[in-house]
């Protein structure tokens, strides 16, 4: 599980599925989804939204990055679908989360 993780961390931009991870460290997706979820308490996906999610939140603080690059960084092809999983995630869109940085 440790080794899934750090290739989804160095893999956000690109597609992560969990039948590439399970291939990837030779175990069944059935078993890695089971496993996975045992040992971090989130289903594979949620995993990999939050931790996109979080990384997309790093990059709006830092300031340097437009949404549009964020997203594509952040392996999103849809920026309305990436705003809507921001807000659900931390009650702003990027947008919104974006100016309150620049108040502070």
């Amino acid at each position: 599980i440790k080794k899934v993780c750090e290739i989804i961390d160095s893999k956000l931009s690109e597609d992560i599925s969990l039948e590439q991870m399970a291939c990837t460290v030779g175990v069944s997706s059935f078993y890695l989804s089971k496993l996975f979820k045992d040992e971090t308490g989130k289903n594979f996906i949620d995993y990999v939204t939050d931790i996109r999610l979080d990384r997309a939140k790093e990059m709006l603080k830092a300031g340097q990055y437009s949404i549009k690059e964020i997203t594509a960084e952040t392996g999103y092809s849809d920026q309305n679908y990436f705003s809507r999983l921001f807000k659900r995630k931390f009650g702003l869109t990027p947008t919104e989360f974006k100016k309150n940085m620049d108040k502070q």
